[in-house]
């Protein structure tokens, strides 16, 4: 198809132009949202290409068909109905100012509106019969002098075309009425370098039915940011890229939208398109970037639509590989060989599926999640992003298990940018460091050859994630290259929600027990109720970590149901213990046969308990009260000097666990109620007693304290296993012996009170 550079004026002499009864009404004299503000810029456009001569202004495509009546050629304009309206006005206006509207009502009257009759008997009204105004004169508004017209209806005021062809008037008034000559530039010949152009596309055997106009063109409705969008972003394209306009132009009201389509909201894709397109245009901007701002500048609104920023917008398209990119990214969408939904569900899931990649939020279609604007972080863009430009680079538009295991390595590093906040990790990535990691992600991507093969190379690097990141995918891909039968294994640890890709803690099981399926040995022990896990690890070291601190000392996490990530993939200089212990820990249970997996665990258990010396570990695995299925997290002094917290810190209740066990198992509230034992802030956690007799646990033992005149009801059987520290304050010690622990000593001193 030829497009051709045209004027209003040449378009008229050629054409007669009818806005056919399916389209819209004239939109840009509206006073709704944002158009004045459009329709300001426009004019000014005008004015400054028109009067001060500052540049050649060109409006970009304007197309439809074309009717052959009679030997009359008839144009429906598919696109530019808004801007030929306004330039029709705008000849009107400026050949009556000039007194030259007689000269020109033959050919002005070939512009008509079919939309509503009284559109179209005004268009013919203006021109034939008109109004005269003096443009120097003081408050002048055009619309109240053909309002006051004999010609005019009153009737005609509530039709949406009218009302905004009477407002846009006015505005041209306000710009024009001091310009001098600009009718006859307006009308310049084409070869004689006119001031305002576009280019004309005549759409032939193009299938132009209803359908289509209604899909593009809602009748009635007001200019959206996406149809604003649309028409700033042909100005961006024509200037830079000229050759590219008419494929950009046709493309975003045709193949491109059919895409988007789908994902229609409320009868209409530009929210989807919009999201999408601000989605690529925020890539291209971080890479386009030298230093990246804190704060990412593409903001969006409560519903997740882009809040468009045009200056940056006009930033980033100011390159034209980014233009270039753009067009690609949407073609991208057309050329794979699946519907949109299928291709990223081939390579995206949401639990492990050989050769596909699991997003570990259960929310796996990535096309969607940024059509949506749903849960679509950093992560999720570099991800979906990653996957459009290798393909795009390397030409291939299908899936393949490189494209896949490429991503899978970037999700295991994206991963990996985390900061612990109490018993989880959450996600560090940043805005302002995007640019390195994506820098990285670009050069694995534009090597058109297998992702671990490029990790194995000498000298690999990726400064844009850190060291032990870099180095845990190495050694993973290592190992690969040297049995590829081990791939499977890795990426089914890799995709389980325990480890979430890190899986450097057991990868020395995985080499020394490749005939293993350590995945399904793993699921099937974390598959039982954390208490008994937590004891079981226990029976082999302190596997624990420390979270942060208390004024009481480190806290220490030990794991629950759904928090073990935090233990299994530290990275830290804990990490060396926790592999020993989990290494020593998997061939210990799998070595257990004949039995259930709880019976396995308790077998270590028991084991542990028949030779344990009486350390922190021995009460907290002989005792239930020290572990359960929650959060065992603990505020440490030492090992028996230590509170298990409620909440996250000493601000929420905490209790010492020794005194707790006491307490529950004398199962007593006349005796103790273990609610009077618990602390908050930096109270301390004593076994209180109902006859006020305290116990403070602590590294010596159970410090003793005596209400003053203290009356043993036992003639002073309980002070035999006791041991005086101050006799002026009451205070004894009571201290465990080779027969009983120091829960058992204290159970058994309570009940000699009672």
């Amino acid at each position: 198809m030829q497009t051709t550079k045209y004027t209003f004026w040449k378009l008229i002499n050629e054409y007669k132009i009818e806005i056919p009864i399916i389209q819209r009404d004239y939109a840009q004299g509206r006073n709704v949202d944002n158009i004045p503000e459009i329709r300001k810029e426009f004019l000014e456009n005008i004015y400054n290409a028109l009067v001060n001569e500052k540049y050649i202004l060109d409006f970009d495509f304007v197309y439809g068909s074309v009717d052959d009546r009679e030997g009359i050629k008839v144009l429906l304009p598919l696109d530019g109905q808004q801007r030929l309206t306004t330039l029709f006005l705008l000849h009107w206006y400026l050949a009556t100012k000039e007194n030259k509207i007689n000269d020109i009502k033959n050919i002005l009257s070939r512009f008509t509106y079919e939309t509503r009759i009284s559109s179209r008997d005004f268009c013919h009204s203006l021109v034939e019969k008109g109004v005269k105004f003096d443009s120097s004169k003081e408050n002048v508004k055009i619309s109240d002098l053909i309002k006051d017209a004999y010609w005019f209806y009153m009737s005609w005021i509530k039709d949406p075309t009218v009302k905004a062809m009477l407002t846009m008037l006015d505005d041209i008034h306000l710009n024009f009425k001091d310009a001098e000559g600009c009718f006859e530039k307006l009308i310049r010949n084409i070869d004689s370098n006119p001031l305002v152009t576009f280019r004309f596309l005549e759409l032939e055997n193009f299938g132009l039915n209803d359908n289509l106009y209604i899909k593009m063109n809602a009748r009635g409705k007001a200019l959206t940011d996406f149809e604003n969008f649309k028409a700033k972003f042909n100005q961006i394209v024509g200037d830079l890229l000229p050759e590219k306009l008419f494929d950009f132009s046709t493309k975003i009201d045709n193949s491109w939208a059919d895409v988007f389509w789908k994902y229609n909201e409320d009868n209409a894709i530009d929210n989807p398109f919009m999201r999408y397109i601000y989605f690529i245009t925020e890539m291209l901007y971080v890479e386009s970037q030298d230093i990246l701002p804190t704060t990412n500048p593409f903001l969006y609104n409560e519903n997740n639509t882009p809040e468009v920023n045009y200056e940056l917008i006009k930033s980033v398209y100011s390159r034209k590989e980014n233009i270039e990119f753009l067009i690609a990214s949407l073609d991208f969408w057309i050329k794979i060989s699946m519907e949109p939904d299928e291709f990223i569900n081939s390579i995206f899931s949401e639990k492990y599926m050989k050769d596909k990649v699991v997003i570990f939020d259960g929310k796996s279609n990535l096309w969607k999640r940024c059509l949506s604007g749903d849960s679509f972080g950093i992560a999720e863009k570099i991800l979906l992003y990653s996957m459009i430009k290798r393909c795009i680079y390397l030409n291939q538009y299908s899936y393949s298990v490189d494209l896949v295991e490429y991503l899978r390595v970037i999700r295991n590093l994206l991963i990996r940018v985390r900061q612990t906040i109490n018993t989880r990790y959450t996600s560090n990535l940043r805005f302002d460091f995007m640019k390195r990691q994506l820098k990285d992600i670009t050069e694995l991507l534009i090597q058109n050859k297998n992702v671990y093969k490029i990790l194995t190379e000498k000298g690999f690097n990726m400064p844009g994630f850190s060291k032990d990141s870099v180095e845990s995918e190495i050694k993973k891909a290592i190992l690969i290259e040297k049995n590829i039968g081990i791939k499977e294994k890795i990426h089914k640890l890799e995709d389980n929600l325990l480890f979430k890709g890190c899986i450097d803690n057991i990868l020395e099981i995985i080499e020394e027990f490749p005939e293993i399926d350590l995945d399904s040995v793993i699921t099937e022990i974390w598959s039982n109720e954390s208490s008994i896990i937590t004891k079981a690890l226990l029976s082999i070291g302190d596997y624990s970590v420390i979270i942060g601190y208390s004024q009481l000392g480190p806290r220490k996490y030990f794991g629950g149901d759904g928090e073990w990530n935090i233990i299994l993939t530290r990275t830290t200089s804990e990490s060396q213990r926790i592999k020993e212990i989990l290494k020593k820990f998997i061939k210990e249970y799998i070595n257990i046969k004949g039995v259930t997996s709880k019976e396995k665990l308790e077998i270590m258990v028991n084991n542990y308990l028949n030779n344990a010396k009486r350390d922190w570990r021995y009460y907290f695995i002989k005792y239930s009260g020290f572990v359960n299925n929650n959060k065992n997290l603990y505020a440490w002094l030492n090992e028996f000097e230590l509170r298990k917290l409620n909440g996250n810190s000493l601000l929420a209740y905490h209790i010492n666990p020794y005194v707790k066990v006491v307490a529950l198992k004398i199962a007593d509230s006349n005796i103790c109620n273990i609610n009077d034992c618990y602390g908050i802030y930096g109270d301390l956690s004593p076994l209180r007693l109902k006859n006020n007799v305290i116990l403070d646990c602590l590294k010596e033992g159970w410090k003793v304290r005596f209400p003053e005149n203290y009356i043993s009801k036992n003639n002073n059987k309980e002070f035999n296993l006791i041991n005086l520290i101050d006799s002026s304050k009451n205070e004894y010690w009571l201290k465990e012996t080779d027969d009983k622990d120091r829960v058992e000593m204290a159970i058994d001193f309570i009940k000699l009170m009672n």
